[in-house]
């Protein structure tokens, strides 16, 4: 598994906590790490095929904000 690949699951992992958090602190603490892990992998990548794009952050990011 490559760093980007580790990265990406990390966010994964994240968001879902967010998702699931029970106060706002927490979903926000969730939330920010995620976008830290997907920050980390737009500075790792070599390819355009592993490049997060804003887009994409944002997608994730509103999907993790919506209530459980």
């Amino acid at each position: 598994m490559t760093q980007n690949e580790r990265a990406r699951l990390d966010a994964a992992k994240c968001l879902r906590m967010a998702k699931s958090a029970q106060n706002p602190d927490e979903k926000q603490s969730w939330l920010a790490l995620a976008e830290s892990w997907l920050t980390t992998v737009q500075l790792q990548s070599s390819g355009a095929q592993f490049e997060v794009t804003e887009e994409e952050k944002a997608k994730a990011l509103a999907w993790a904000a919506q209530s459980a």
